[in-house]
This record gives structure tokens, sequence and C-alpha cells, in this order.
């Protein structure tokens, strides 16, 4: 086999090679990526928690611009006025920035919007992790429409998700985000004072 014949087989099997190790089948009905530009998302059946699959997210290029999601979104009627608790399985790799599991609670028109929220910034997943479980405690208030949730990758990296659950709590189970307390029928905190 001459050079040049030596250079294409080797040009080739690296393509083949690394598109192997990027290759991820779609995600399932009900679920979507945000910004697939910079990243790639979908279900990877090597790496997994429990089961055949999970879900994963990596960036495309070392600097991506922005953020990127795996998400899902439901009506939050089961709910409303409970506090539940979503917990998954998160795997991260080489994480620069950082990953986070989020949820967010939204309500009807501009003042409902987001009633509450957590996105997990304030305890951010970076690095390099085996699987760990990790939650969010949100309340859902009587004014809730729908429930969004999945999981964001800022930055350089790869994390892979699993095992997703719902379950309602107690009050006594404290929340992890912030909540506008369902929305309010009048203004508060006007002189700054409280």
């Amino acid at each position: 086999m001459n050079g040049h014949r030596v250079s294409i087989f080797l040009a080739a099997a690296f393509l083949t090679i690394g598109t192997m190790a990027l290759a991820v089948d779609p995600l399932p009905d009900g679920w979507m990526g945000g910004n697939t530009k910079d990243y790639e998302v979908g279900v990877d059946r090597d790496v997994v928690k429990t089961g055949k699959a999970a879900a994963t997210i990596k960036a495309r290029t070392a600097t991506p611009e922005n953020f990127g999601t795996i998400l899902q979104s439901f009506d939050a009627t089961e709910y409303l006025g409970k506090r539940v608790r979503m917990s998954a399985f998160v795997k991260a790799d080489k994480i620069k920035d950082w990953a986070g599991l989020w949820m967010r609670v939204d309500g009807e028109g501009k003042e409902n919007r987001t009633l509450s929220f957590d996105n997990m910034q304030s305890r951010p997943i970076k690095g390099t992790l085996d699987w760990k479980n990790y939650e969010i405690v949100l309340d859902v208030p009587e004014a809730s429409k729908s429930i969004t949730f999945g999981i964001l990758l800022s930055g350089a990296g790869q994390a892979w998700l699993d095992d997703f659950k719902f379950e309602v709590v107690s009050k006594d189970v404290p929340t992890t985000g912030m909540s506008n307390g369902g929305g309010r029928t009048q203004p508060v905190g006007l002189g700054f004072e409280d």
C-alpha cells in the first residue's frame, strides 16, 4: 500500500472512530434539546446508570457561545398546591464551567410566567464525577400551568443523566430555588423597608 492510500485509510479510520465516539440516538418523544448548534444532545446506550439508555449533552466546541439543555414540559395539574422534589442521576466528564439539573414552574400571563425556579447554579456540577443523585425541591402554586425540567450545560464538557423521579414531599422539606409565592394580587415592599 503506498503512502497516499495509507493516509486516506488512516483518515477514514479516524473519522469513523471520531463519529462513533460522538454518535448518539435521538432523544425520545417528549424530550427536546436547546442550542443544538453548540451542543450535541441525544441518548447514549453505552454510558448508563440503570437500564439500557441515558440522555447526554456534550459541547461541540471548547468554547460554546451559550448554554445547552435537554428539556421536557408537562401540565402541572397533578402537583398544584404541593411541594415537589425532582431528582435524577448525573455523571460528568471534564465540565469546565458548570452543569445542573433545572426545573421551572410557570403560570399563565406575564405576571405569573415563572412562579418557582432552580437551575443549581448556586451548587453547580463541575469537573469529572461518577453518577451522583441530585435534587431540586420547588413549590407548585395553585396558579401553575406547567412544569419544565431537564439539565443544562454551560461551557465545555459532557454530562449524562438518568432515572428522573418526581415525588410530592412535605412542607418540612426546604425548597432549593426561588419562588414568587404563586403570583401576588397586590404589590409589596414598596418602600424597600422590609
